[in-house]
Formats: C-alpha cells, sequence, structure tokens
C-alpha cells in the first residue's frame, strides 16, 4: 500500500520470488532459520521513516479506488493495529479493516455469510 517505501518493496519482491524460495529451500533447515532471525533483526531497523505510524492517506488512495471499482470490504494485515475504516466513492461504501496484533489480545476479524466483518475476540 505504501508505494514510497521502496526499499521495503524490493525486498518483498526479491523474498517472495520463485527463484529465492527455491535456493533459500536448499540450505539447511538450521542456516535457514538463523539467516531468518538475523534478517529480521536487521529489518525492524530499517526504513524508519515509513514505521511512524498507519499510513492513513496511502490507504485512502488505495481503499478509494478498489471501492469505486466494486470492493465492499478490503483487509489489511502487516500493521498490527486494529481498525476499521469506512469509504463513500463514486457512490459505493466500502470498508477497510487492518488486522489487529495477534498477541496484544487474541482478535481476530470474523467474517460470516450475509453478515458485517466484525472484530471478535477467541
Amino acid at each position: 500500500m505504501n508505494t514510497r517505501d521502496r526499499q521495503y518493496l524490493a525486498w518483498r519482491a526479491l523474498s517472495k520470488s520463485r527463484a529465492f524460495f527455491g535456493a533459500f529451500n536448499l540450505l539447511p533447515a538450521t542456516l535457514r532459520g538463523r539467516i531468518a532471525g538475523s534478517l529480521e533483526e536487521r529489518l525492524a531497523r530499517t526504513n524508519q521513516a515509513f514505521r511512524g505510524g498507519f499510513p492513513f492517506a496511502e490507504c485512502e488512495t488505495y481503499a478509494r479506488a478498489r471501492i469505486a471499482a466494486g470492493t465492499e470490504f478490503l483487509v489489511f494485515g502487516h500493521f498490527h493495529e486494529e481498525r476499521r475504516i469506512d469509504y463513500q466513492e463514486g457512490g459505493r461504501r466500502g470498508s477497510v479493516f487492518v488486522l489487529p496484533a495477534w498477541r496484544g489480545g487474541h482478535r481476530y476479524l470474523r467474517i460470516d455469510p450475509g453478515a458485517e466483518p466484525a472484530f471478535v475476540s477467541s
């Protein structure tokens, strides 16, 4: 959603590629675990400018375009901040649901047929 965070987008493109997964899976499991732990620590210290809070402007731009095209509900992860944000765009209504951190309260988004999605506790 945050198209200005080019470093993250480049890393994501590489790390989600078939070639990366294929090469990574050739490594012994213990080495893969060490590499993953090290990468997680290093990535947590990068791109601090993009970690200052929820990107409301980017969310709105992204959501409004999708809602105008007919999307009713959007679900975002990764931000770990439970939110529901409602928008109206082009005569259509839509909602963004941002998933909460599981560790913080064991809450999740429940989606049942014929009902509004809702955050619930486990």
